[in-house]
């Protein structure tokens, strides 16, 4: 998944939405791993990153996993 961010690190909601993709996606405590990983058993690894633009207001917000291709459908509804 990727989704456009019309933010830079300089903006106000730079601190709320590094947390929230901390609790999202990041680590082995975040919701994604704990539901695609742990509860679900569907992937190898999964995760979400924001890539912050320093310069301008566009930055990226990814989340991605490693998953058995019959998987793939369980994947993407566990992720949406």
């Amino acid at each position: 998944a990727k989704l456009p961010l019309p933010l830079s690190d300089r903006d106000a909601d730079y601190p709320a939405l590094t947390l929230a993709n901390c609790l999202l996606g990041l680590g082995g405590n975040s919701r994604l791993w704990r539901r695609i990983r742990e509860s679900e058993g569907l992937s190898y690894d999964v995760r979400s990153t924001v890539n912050w633009n320093s310069r301008e207001a566009h930055s990226i917000w990814n989340a991605g996993a490693i998953f058995a291709p019959q998987n793939a459908a369980k994947v993407e509804k566990a992720l949406r």
